[in-house]
C-alpha cells in the first residue's frame, strides 16, 4: 500500500479511492455494480450511500442516525468535513 499519493499525479485517485474503499469495506458497505465510486450498506432496512467524486463526498441514508452513523465511521478514519443538506 502506497501510504503518500501526491496531488495532481494521474494515479492519486485511483489510489485514494483504492484505499478508501478497502476501508468502506471494513466498515461493511459494498461497492456498486454499476459504479464503482458508489458505496453502499444495507443494515436491518435501512440504507446508507457513499458517493466520492475526486476529494468530494455525498452520504445519504434512509434516516438520520443511520446518516449520523455512516459520518462517524468514515471521521473515524479521514479528516472530513462536512455540511448538512436543509
Amino acid at each position: 500500500m502506497q501510504i503518500k499519493t501526491l496531488y495532481g499525479l494521474k494515479q492519486a485517485s485511483r489510489c485514494c479511492n483504492k484505499y478508501f474503499g478497502e476501508f468502506l469495506s471494513e466498515v461493511r458497505f459494498k461497492t456498486s455494480e454499476a459504479d464503482p465510486c458508489l458505496y453502499i450498506r444495507d443494515k436491518y432496512e435501512k440504507k446508507s450511500i457513499v458517493c466520492l467524486y475526486v476529494d468530494d463526498g455525498l452520504v445519504a441514508a434512509t434516516d438520520l442516525k443511520e446518516s449520523e452513523k455512516s459520518i462517524d465511521d468514515l471521521n473515524s478514519k479521514f479528516k472530513i468535513t462536512t455540511k448538512q443538506a436543509n
